[in-house]
């Protein structure tokens, strides 16, 4: 049984939206890592490693999700 075209794109959409969602979750979970750095409850090792998490996932989570839509 196929999908309707509707339900197709809807489908589509719902996973563009939980990709972005979780993309968008990980970076700002990666920041709050950088604030418990700050406050020295972390060390400056584990910060340079959040930190270079989070900037590879900004990098990337808009061409993730764009390559998601097509």
């Amino acid at each position: 049984m196929t999908d309707s075209p509707a339900r197709a794109k809807f489908r589509s959409w719902l996973t563009y939206d939980a990709v972005w969602l979780l993309l968008h979750l990980a970076v700002v979970a990666l920041r709050l890592m950088q604030l418990l750095n700050r406050w020295k409850l972390i060390s400056a090792r584990q910060s340079a490693l959040f930190f270079t998490a989070a900037k590879y996932l900004e990098r990337h989570a808009d061409w993730l999700s764009s390559r998601m839509r097509r």
